[in-house]
């Protein structure tokens, strides 16, 4: 049986989780820190002090708003997948503070209940949607920029049910 590290982690709610995972990389031998597990799974946000924070502390963090898990309790969701252009990163940039502004009043009003980028660099994002109707969310991706601007090569709606 491989080895095995483990960490202390402060959830969102302020209680303690831990994480376990092997203490050697597979494909190296090496040994993975905290830190190296949390950039390759994307789980948290670093902060100045080289801390990795996660959920809603990554906001105060400096991480973007809408990267959070948010608000998702049991119940009946619709997630809109974007998939994104080869080189979404270099022509984002113009468009970016007006698909952040859209995402996060949707959050604020309620509509949107999580969202992100999916992959690093991004290849799509998911977009988790307090609706039952295709027609609210059709409306966003009609007003996002990246859609306008044809940064979204394709999407979908895909009903999604939280059980826990």
């Amino acid at each position: 049986r491989a080895s095995q590290t483990s960490a202390p982690l402060a959830t969102s709610a302020g209680s303690q989780a831990t994480m376990t995972w092997p203490a050697n990389d597979a494909s190296t031998g090496r040994s993975r820190s905290t830190s190296a597990l949390s950039s390759a799974s994307g789980l948290g946000a670093r902060s100045r002090s080289r801390r990795w924070t996660f959920g809603r502390d990554a906001i105060t963090r400096g991480a973007c708003p809408t990267t959070y898990a948010g608000d998702v309790e049991p119940g009946r969701y619709l997630v809109l997948f974007y998939d994104y252009v080869a080189d979404i990163v270099e022509r984002r940039a113009p468009h970016r503070p007006a698909h952040l502004d859209l995402v996060s009043g949707y959050k604020q009003d309620g509509r949107v209940a999580a969202a992100g980028a999916l992959g690093d660099p991004p290849t799509g994002a998911a977009i988790v949607f307090r609706t039952d109707s295709e027609d609210d969310v059709r409306a966003f991706v009609e007003s996002d920029p990246y859609s306008i601007e044809g940064l979204v090569t394709e999407w979908r709606i895909v009903p999604w049910t939280v059980v826990t």
